[in-house]
């Protein structure tokens, strides 16, 4: 899996980009956090740009699992991972399969949210249970 990298102090941030989108999308971060000595990385997941010729399945679970292996073979065991627009629901994902590796999460412009009492996805990208109502992005 290709990426760029900033090396930098403390736990790496690393950046899952959107679906029409590469690691580019988060250069400028990635230069800015390098500024206040933090590093990171945003790799090009599995078909886009200089990951495109890897092979699928190309669904959201293998892009997590993908991450995983990807940064456990670079030696990263815990993160800060931040996730935009379907890199989101992969780093919903992640979280779900890979808990221990993530010291916080966040979401940038992700429809849904985690479902906390079955540990799903939900949203327009995701699944929600037809039997609890959304409020504020939160099953009631």
């Amino acid at each position: 899996m290709h990426a760029i990298e900033q090396t930098g102090m403390g736990l790496p941030v690393v950046f899952i980009h959107g679906c029409c989108q590469s690691s580019a999308y988060w250069e400028p971060t990635l230069r800015h956090l390098a500024t206040q000595g933090m590093g990171g990385l945003a790799p090009d997941l599995p078909g886009f740009a200089g990951s495109a010729d890897l092979p699928g399945p190309y669904t959201m679970e293998a892009y997590a699992d993908g991450l995983a292996d990807f940064l456990a073979a670079r030696g990263i065991d815990n993160v800060l991972l931040v996730g935009g627009s379907m890199g989101g629901v992969v780093a919903q994902h992640f979280v779900l399969r890979h808990p221990n590796r993530v010291a916080r999460l966040l979401l940038v412009g992700v429809p849904g949210g985690i479902d906390p009492g079955e540990g799903r996805p939900f949203g327009r990208q995701g699944i929600r249970p037809k039997d609890r109502p959304v409020r504020a992005g939160l099953l009631a």
